[in-house]
């Protein structure tokens, strides 16, 4: 297994050659696609660009990461998406002998813990997770840091954004740059263990009035340098729920759990919006657990994001005009975000209200079903079309971490596949805000 800490010249090496053979790979299968060659539905681009990231960990897996959550339109080749995914929630961690040591310099004492599963319950692009109990009975979950992770970062970067060019899986060279700037601002926010540890706190504090949503206790004398315990939950991921029960989905248990956890999933991100104004920016799936009673056990702060008011205001102009289809009122919001400028033509405000016409669609039907209803891939197919009238011209970086997690949950939901009164959540949240009496003063 690779090293995060090998030298960075070895390590450019490793990255350049994934990223050179997944191009070759890549230009292989768009040859034989234009022959009209079968694909076998798995492309062997992706699992050699996976394998090699997961390998690497780091920022050069955590754009892997930040891939997969891409709806496969046209600017991802076809069956990347179900391939890349497994950066999100089976990565290979490292072993325990790699590990053991920087416990030991991670924490000045390890009484505490009476003992330690060796073998990992998760890992990811920084760390891993392992599941341990206290002297005092105890179930913890202690997330591990790997080392070197920062010395590597601007070299990966660079390589990643010429990787990005050359392959055309975003558009636009200032998007590109855009998306690795958050990419980056992200991956160190997620380094610091100590601001993950504050974030856990915090939110355990805020959702006390929300019981549907559990956030683990922080163990203080287990946290460190690279090192952060916390409380063991029981639960399965949001993922390994939905493939477990994938053949009994239309049963009517099943169905009832789908809607209860769906309607859970929309307020969470509301409730994070619109009261705590800050958000998990990192929706992955396996971020979150459902535990045995159905409650939504949040994990992993590492890339929380406060959100000012003055954005969370303008935000909530845009989603609540959207949702009453008041054109001039989405139009100024829109302008106040950065999303369209005064000087656009008609023609770019006009598409751009289509768009808005199309995120707004669960909260104007009543009772909305995700299933099937392909919404992030027509909302990426018109907001496209969008891009190239404003020559990808990306939005504010904040506005990037909202629309990240907003999108991000729109996939969740699209797998989950609930059907609920989405209208009825949202104006439920609202009506508990200053927003909606603020935007009726207007």
């Amino acid at each position: 297994m690779t090293d995060p800490l090998r030298p960075k010249k070895s390590r450019k090496r490793s990255l350049l050659k994934t990223l050179g053979s997944t191009a070759l790979k890549a230009g292989g299968e768009a040859i034989a696609q234009r022959l009209g060659k079968k694909s076998s539905g798995m492309s062997s681009a992706a699992l050699r660009l996976v394998d090699g990231l997961d390998e690497l960990k780091g920022i050069a897996m955590k754009m892997g990461q930040m891939l997969s959550m891409a709806e496969e339109h046209d600017l991802l080749p076809p069956g990347w998406k179900d391939v890349l995914s497994r950066l999100q929630h089976s990565a290979t961690p490292k072993e325990w002998s790699y590990i053991e040591p920087l416990l030991h310099q991670g924490l000045s004492n390890l009484n505490i813990y009476d003992q330690i599963d060796p073998e990992a319950i998760h890992a990811a692009s920084i760390g891993q997770v392992h599941k341990a109990k206290l002297k005092d009975g105890r179930t913890v979950a202690i997330k591990v840091r790997y080392p070197g992770m920062e010395e590597s970062l601007e070299s990966d970067l660079e390589t990643m954004r010429s990787f990005l060019k050359i392959m055309k899986l975003v558009p636009g060279e200032r998007s590109i740059d855009e998306i690795l700037d958050m990419l980056k601002r992200i991956f160190i926010q997620e380094l610091n263990f100590t601001r993950e540890k504050n974030f856990y706190v915090w939110y355990k504090k805020k959702l006390q009035s929300f019981p549907e949503f559990v956030v683990p206790e922080v163990i203080h004398e287990g946290c460190g340098d690279g090192v952060l315990t916390t409380e063991w939950i029981e639960g399965i991921s949001l993922h390994q729920w939905i493939t477990n029960h994938k053949e009994q989905f239309h049963e009517p248990d099943v169905i009832a759990s789908r809607n209860d956890i769906g309607r859970k999933l929309q307020k969470l991100i509301l409730v994070e919006i619109y009261h705590l104004q800050c958000i998990q920016s990192d929706p992955n799936p396996a971020n979150f657990l459902i535990s045995p009673d159905n409650k939504i056990v949040l994990l992993d702060f590492g890339s929380a994001q406060e959100l000012g008011e003055v954005l969370v205001d303008q935000y909530f102009r845009l989603c609540y005009g959207a949702m009453r289809s008041e054109e001039d009122r989405i139009t100024e919001a829109a302008m106040d975000l950065g999303f369209i400028y005064e000087k656009d033509s008609s023609a770019i405000k006009q598409k751009f209200l289509e768009v808005m016409q199309l995120v707004s669609e669960p909260f104007e039907q009543g009772e909305y079903s995700w299933e099937n209803c392909r919404l992030i891939k027509r909302i990426n197919e018109k907001s496209l079309k969008l891009a190239m009238m404003t020559r990808f011209r990306p939005p504010p970086s904040e506005v990037i971490f909202l629309n990240r997690r907003i999108a991000g949950n729109q996939l969740l939901m699209e797998s989950l596949g609930p059907t609920f009164d989405a209208e009825e959540v949202v104006m439920d949240i609202f009506a508990h805000t200053a927003f909606l009496e603020k935007y009726h003063s207007r």
